[in-house]
């Protein structure tokens, strides 16, 4: 019979229908052709199990086969034990469990434990010696008392010479011995005990157990503590303690107090602990060397976790794609008995920072969720440690590898308060928060909005510090499709902030632009725009950016040559008694620098700026208490068209 081993078997059989083996009987019970010892039949069901795709697939009905001759080998390598008399025609030989991680058949004991993610489960059964009309019932029952059942009916050939058993149209022949094997799908099953009971012409012979847990088998997530001797002490990416203990890009001065793995590698000790079940093994220092080598932190010292699957390829040539977004706990068992463990952002304890951990598996009762927690090295129950997560991040095992460009166009956005975002992309789907609406939308598939990703650290005393007042937000848009997106900032306080936006190409090469230290107040809209293709956005200027507000007054192509992010309209009230506007200008690729103007209030402002083709820059101009006319212009070329731009600004200082 075709047991699986490493790869895929698939049987597309329906309910009662009969697969035809070579010689294959008649179906009459008095005169059938001789079979040799080898016929198999697989009477009903369909099923599809093995390979590298992370869901298995089986019929609701069991699958049930039946095969006549000597004893065999079973599906997990050990030899049939004929134990069947004329008094106990009936046995249970071995039973099986389809290990998601060792991706083959595993015999284990009556009693003994299955786990949520095994795909599937068999029991192998003997008939022997069986008498015209004699019946065998199998009932399969879950742990919440539903009962599968299946029943054959065998009739057996009167001539001595060419035994046969035949169940209801299938005949097979050849043997006075009949193996059965069924198999049910048990991926994502309900946990706890379940039994079969074996019965013969309805009297019950023998009863069975075992037990699925809601879990991943013991040993094969690897429990790593960021505090390990063999690199806690080591510096984490670039990152240094700034002020009130938040992370800074360190200064290069001899008194600079360094972030280590031990108080700040959460993130990549879960990543190591995720990455080691998928079959590539790391540890926290390595990954921890790979993103600084190849620049992948997020400044500073933040985790980018989509470029794990290209970790994963350059390590070990796995194919993996990166999931990220909120769920519940229902849908977070959903997903590590689909996909594997999953690392979880969770809220520290003392407060908003942010912290990783990696979920394996649900309490027996499936109330809390089993958790590999770095800090610490420990196993700990998440609800009644942490509360709950936030958010989860996920690896994917993929099939095919050539759906990886299709599937990997991800865009990133970090944003370091005060404020929100939103992004709309090029189907008008919007995603993030709009504090002035008071609104959170969630309209791009696949994509999250994370409003308090702040990067913690690890105390001596195990407890986390709160970085910032007003955390980072991170936005992460993953399958981007291509075309021209807008990003919304809306200040919720006074102050000034850092926007990082991150395109990411199909084999997860990545660029970032950073706006750093831009001036806004409460109330106030910034508006950014660029164009997202999945084949260039890991170059430089891959991501076409531009300001949202174009100036107005021309036609939209020659409005391309200057556009405004701040502001956002043409006429701008400021604050009261203020003497001066921080404004973020962009610059055309087409642009001609030479022919840039900048008049304000009649006096030429035009040395303040630098006009750079497909550049931007923040320039601070001066304000007169009344009305500011700010006339801007440039000439340059759009395509093949040369054109001219020119805008008028108004700022009102009250």
């Amino acid at each position: 019979m075709p047991y699986l081993r490493n790869g895929r078997v698939a049987f597309g059989v329906a309910s009662l229908v009969v697969l035809a083996a070579v010689g294959a009987c008649h179906e009459t019970i008095t005169t059938p052709a001789t079979q040799p010892e080898t016929t198999t039949r697989i009477i009903y069901g369909s099923m599809v199990l093995g390979g590298n795709d992370s869901t298995y697939r089986l019929s609701r009905t069991p699958l049930r086969n039946l095969r006549v001759g000597a004893p065999q080998t079973g599906a997990g390598g050990a030899r049939k034990s004929l134990s069947a008399t004329a008094a106990d025609p009936f046995t249970l030989d071995m039973l099986l469990r389809l290990s998601a991680e060792q991706q083959q058949w595993i015999v284990f004991p009556e009693g003994g434990t299955m786990y949520f993610r095994d795909a599937a489960f068999e029991f192998d059964q003997t008939l022997t010696g069986s008498h015209d009309g004699e019946t065998y019932r199998t009932d399969i029952i879950h742990p919440n008392g539903f009962v599968e059942t299946g029943t054959n009916t065998v009739y057996r050939n009167t001539d001595p010479s060419n035994p046969c058993f035949s169940i209801g149209i299938t005949s097979l022949c050849g043997s006075d011995v009949v193996f059965e094997w069924t198999r049910l799908q048990t991926q994502c099953a309900q946990p706890g005990t379940w039994t079969l009971k074996m019965y013969h012409d309805g009297a019950l012979v023998r009863t069975a157990t075992f037990v699925i847990k809601p879990t991943l088998p013991p040993g094969t997530v690897s429990l790593m503590n960021q505090g390990d001797p063999a690199w806690k002490d080591l510096h984490y990416d670039n990152s240094c303690y700034g002020p009130a203990g938040a992370s800074i890009v360190c200064p290069g001065f001899e008194t600079d107090r360094k972030k280590t793995i031990g108080n700040k590698g959460c993130a990549i000790t879960s990543a190591s602990m995720m990455l080691g079940y998928f079959g590539v093994p790391t540890t926290p220092d390595q990954l921890n060397t790979w993103f600084e080598t190849n620049h992948l932190y997020d400044e500073p010292g933040g985790t980018d976790f989509t470029v794990l699957g290209r970790y994963a390829r350059e390590q070990t040539d796995t194919t993996l794609t990166w999931d990220a977004r909120y769920t519940g706990i229902a849908t977070l068992r959903d997903k590590i008995c689909r996909f594997g463990p999953q690392v979880l952002e969770v809220r520290s304890l003392s407060g908003n920072a942010q912290h990783f951990v990696l979920a394996v598996g649900m309490t027996d009762d499936e109330t809390d969720v089993i958790i590999n927690d770095p800090n610490g090295g420990v196993q700990r129950n998440l609800v009644a440690t942490y509360g709950g997560f936030r958010s989860t991040r996920t690896l994917i095992g993929k099939a095919r590898a050539d759906t990886l460009a299709a599937e990997n166009g991800n865009i990133i956005i970090n944003f370091h308060s005060p404020g929100h975002l939103v992004v709309t992309d090029p189907a008008g789907r919007r995603l993030g928060y709009d504090p002035i609406a008071g609104r959170m939308y969630d309209e791009i598939p696949g994509s999250y909005y994370d409003t308090a990703a702040a990067l913690s650290s690890v105390n001596p005393d195990g407890t986390f510090a709160d970085e910032e007042p007003d955390p980072p937000k991170r936005l992460e848009v993953h399958g981007a499709a291509a075309g021209t997106y807008t990003v919304d900032v809306a200040g919720t306080g006074t102050g000034t902030y850092q926007l990082d936006i991150t395109g990411y190409d199909a084999a997860l090469g990545k660029h970032t632009t950073i706006f750093a230290d831009v001036p806004i107040a409460p109330g106030e809209v910034h508006s950014y725009r660029f164009g997202y293709d999945v084949a260039t956005a890991g170059l430089p200027g891959g991501l076409r950016m531009s300001g949202s507000f174009s100036g107005g007054g021309q036609s939209a192509s020659s409005d391309e040559l200057l556009s405004y992010s701040r502001p956002a309209q043409r006429q701008t009230t400021v604050a009261a008694g203020a003497t001066s506007y921080s404004m973020m200008i962009f610059y055309g690729t087409g642009l001609t620098a030479s022919t840039f103007s900048a008049v304000l209030n009649g006096v030429d402002l035009s040395a303040m700026f630098h006009p750079t083709p497909g550049g931007s820059e923040t320039v601070v101009i001066p304000l007169a208490a009344g009305r500011n006319v700010l006339k801007m212009s440039a000439k340059g070329t759009v395509g093949s068209r040369s054109t001219s731009d020119a805008d008028q600004l108004v700022f009102k200082v009250p």
